[in-house]
């Protein structure tokens, strides 16, 4: 099982882990060992788990948050848990253990498809808050019924991260509503160093009024060098959206 897996890693020196069980039909007991493999492993700098398409949950969601608190010399974590019916309460735990992360400079964090709505979504941003050194951010919160205020509450914490070069953030079929799309794009001018940007936001509820405020954002940030954009809008707006950046706009 998990435990005979992660079981040799507990070595103090240990400074790289990566760990791919999706589609393992692992349930919430299996994220105990590989915890406590974390909480052994204080010097790891570079962390990588991939439990998407599992059945762990909150419990297992939780186990994994609070041995990441311990992990204050991390600087690269994919935390990949898509598909795995974590709610806010798992999201709750796992969003204090990465407010200790305040060194990161690279976060993928997948919870796609699961049960986070609003609530699961302020708790995450209350955690991204004290990055403020990422480089790299990728969220991917698609399918979680989140609302105006979860994704308000993300961009607040994008726009302090302003040292950001590559952000993916994809929200899709949720919603967000034109309150979220504007607050994300405005988010967004906060990142002056900000090169490569991917935005995913298609059935979430947001009209032209939306799509108009992130164009409009889009354009007046000089840095930007390649620009992905997953939209519902109508064709006729794709004009504010062409300039001089290398932009693919898929309609969907």
């Amino acid at each position: 099982g998990v435990e005979s897996l992660v079981g040799f890693c507990s070595w103090p020196r240990l400074r790289v882990l990566e760990i791919d069980l999706q589609v393992n039909g692992l349930h919430k007991g299996a994220c105990s060992p590989l915890a406590s493999t974390l909480a052994r492993s204080p010097g790891l700098r570079t962390l990588a788990v991939t439990l998407a398409a599992n059945s762990i949950r909150d419990w297992g969601c939780a186990r994994l948050g609070e041995a990441l608190g311990g992990l204050t010399n991390l600087s690269f974590l994919d935390l990949l848990l898509g598909g795995n019916a974590i709610s806010a309460d798992g999201c709750v735990v796992l969003g204090s253990g990465l407010s200790a992360l305040c060194g990161l400079r690279h976060l993928r964090l997948h919870l796609e498809d699961s049960y986070v709505r609003d609530q699961g979504a302020m708790a995450l941003a209350s955690g991204l808050q004290v990055m403020r050194d990422l480089r790299l951010l990728e969220l991917q919160l698609g399918e979680n019924r989140i609302g105006r205020q979860g994704a308000e509450a993300l961009a607040v914490a994008v726009r302090g991260a302003v040292q950001l070069e590559e952000l993916e953030i994809h929200i899709a079929n949720n919603e967000v509503l034109d309150a979220g799309c504007v607050a994300m794009a405005h988010a967004c001018t906060a990142l002056k160093a900000l090169k490569r940007l991917s935005i995913a936001l298609e059935d979430s509820k947001v009209t032209q009024v939306g799509w108009r405020v992130l164009s409009g954002v889009l354009r007046r940030m000089p840095a930007l060098e390649a620009v992905h954009l997953d939209l519902d809008c109508e064709p006729q707006l794709y004009k504010h959206l062409y300039g001089r950046l290398p932009l693919v706009v898929r309609q969907c």
